[in-house]
């Protein structure tokens, strides 16, 4: 899948840049069913910023084990929980900050359907 690419449509402006911003805190087993059947599913360009917020040890190698089979702009791992609203405003200005157009938060628990981002 190509991401992070815009696309230009003759006679419009540039199509925006999507960063699918991913925050997990173990749980490593259902992110590794859901993800990347939502990613496949996405159905629009997109790239992809991923937060663990405090996973155990033995859950983070599962984690980064399932993160390097995906498209990830932006990993960060951070040992203590630092909360949901600080691991995704990070994300956010992260994202921003890279030139990215508009992000989109999901959970790592929830199967989308079929182009998700264009809906």
């Amino acid at each position: 899948m190509e991401t992070g690419k815009a696309k230009k449509t003759p006679g419009r402006a540039m199509d925006p840049k999507v960063a699918v911003l991913l925050l997990t805190c173990g749980r490593a087993e259902m992110t590794k069913k859901v993800w990347p059947s939502n990613l496949a599913r996405a159905g629009y360009p997109y790239t992809l910023f991923w937060f663990d917020n405090g996973s155990t040890d033995a859950e983070y190698s599962e984690i980064l084990e399932i993160a390097m089979g995906m498209p990830i702009e932006w990993f960060h791992y951070s040992k203590q929980n630092m909360g949901i609203a600080i691991a995704i405003n990070r994300m956010i200005e992260e994202a921003f900050r890279r030139g990215f157009d508009m992000v989109i938060s999901m959970a790592n628990d929830i199967i989308e359907p079929d182009n998700w981002l264009l809906r």
